[in-house]
């Protein structure tokens, strides 16, 4: 109010002690910006010492929240990231901006009270922010989950260990493995070392299980590469050890036992039955008698097959020894019995002679028996007694004079 009322010049100016809390217009028409207290002061344009104050309190107001926007949406995650989100509020002088956050899948991704999101697997979530004020009044992000490629992991195997002769192996990669969304396209094998130089043959060398080889003794080193559906790859390495070949001792073979029956004083002794395995050959043959009633005469010790002579009466035992070439040296024996028997007792074979016929006056024969035959000297027998006719006077020869009388 201006006193008095009939001044001649009732203008004025207006401020304010804090324009932050609320400012005047040329008018005097007061808006509160923040809560606290300010003083509004009138000034008469004419007279600095004329003015006039008011105190004014400016006090708190409610404004209600109209809309909720989320950010970012939509988006694309990996399982196992995480993403923080935002929100906009409007107005954003809105009084109550407390929120709920939500999940429509918790088991595709969870997000904190703080709007933190974490991905679980692949999928669509959408992740809501909530008034806690009007339920009405909310936002979305939808966020996409796509699951990562880990990529495949190759197994070639153990490494493995032959021995000459055998000169092949199997490599196995069926082991291999890929986890979703990854899948094993392809394999892939190849010779990426040999100690030697060596090169071997792999077969079917574009699937899993694969065959190699023409290996030669020496150290080889194998490498597969197993590739997915979506590009990704693996290695591995396996090696093969190939050792040179064993030797293995010869066997001898002295042929079976044999039963001579004297006279018979010789027999034939065959080793020609004796073997042996590569890398070794038979390199030696050596007889040797080491029991017997007297020594025998090898004839040809060191061959395969030799005569022996000069056996008697009883049992020899011989050994056959057979030495190979290989690396080391390797030998075997075997034995054998000869069995010599006594010479059998045969009954002789008598011949007297043809029957004779004679005429007196001749009254003498001569009986022959010299035609009669054994297998050992005769034994001379005494006479058999007899009637006086034609009966032998002695036995000291073959031949016997017979006196005739009337």
């Amino acid at each position: 109010m201006i006193t008095p009322a009939n001044a001649s010049n009732q203008t004025v100016g207006w401020s304010s002690s804090d324009e932050t809390v609320a400012t005047v217009d040329a008018t005097g028409l007061v808006t509160g910006i923040s809560q606290g207290n300010v003083i509004i002061t009138a000034s008469a344009n004419d007279s600095n010492e004329v003015v006039g104050t008011a105190s004014i309190t400016v006090g708190s107001e409610d404004i209600a929240l109209t809309g909720i926007t989320v950010t970012p949406s939509p988006v694309s995650l990996n399982t196992g990231s995480t993403q923080q989100l935002t929100i906009n509020f409007d107005p954003t002088s809105a009084t109550n901006k407390n929120v709920t956050w939500s999940t429509s899948d918790p088991t595709k991704a969870t997000v904190s009270n703080s709007g933190l999101v974490t991905t679980i697997e692949a999928g669509s979530v959408t992740i809501t922010a909530t008034s806690d004020v009007d339920t009405s009044i909310f936002g979305n992000s939808v966020i996409t989950i796509n699951e990562i490629n880990n990529g495949p992991v190759a197994r070639a195997g153990l490494d493995q260990t032959i021995t000459l002769p055998t000169n092949s192996v199997t490599l196995d990669g069926s082991g291999s493995s890929d986890t979703a969304p990854g899948t094993i396209n392809s394999y892939q094998w190849r010779q990426i070392d040999s100690s030697t130089g060596a090169i071997a043959t792999i077969s079917n060398a574009d699937v899993a299980v694969a065959t190699v080889s023409d290996l030669t003794e020496g150290n080889y080193t194998f490498k597969l590469t197993v590739t997915d559906n979506q590009n990704a790859t693996h290695t591995d390495d396996i090696v093969i050890t190939v050792g040179a070949v064993t030797n293995v001792a010869p066997v001898a073979d002295a042929g079976p036992n044999q039963n001579i029956t004297l006279p018979t004083s010789a027999v034939t002794l065959n080793g020609a039955g004796s073997s042996d395995t590569a890398p070794g050959t038979i390199a030696s043959y050596a007889w040797t008698q080491f029991s017997g009633p007297t020594t025998a005469n090898i004839v040809s010790g060191n061959s395969a097959s030799t005569s022996v002579t000069g056996l008697a009466e009883g049992i020899y035992k011989f050994r056959l020894t057979v030495a190979d070439d290989g690396i080391p040296a390797l030998s075997h024996t075997d034995d054998i019995i000869v069995t010599v028997g006594a010479l059998p007792n045969v009954a002789p074979d008598a011949d007297a002679g043809p029957d004779q016929n004679i005429n007196l006056p001749t009254s003498s024969v001569t009986l022959d028996g010299s035609n009669s035959s054994d297998t050992a000297p005769i034994v001379r027998l005494p006479r058999t007694p007899g009637h006086r006719s034609a009966v032998p006077q002695r036995r000291t020869s073959s031949l016997e004079t017979v006196q005739v009388h009337r």
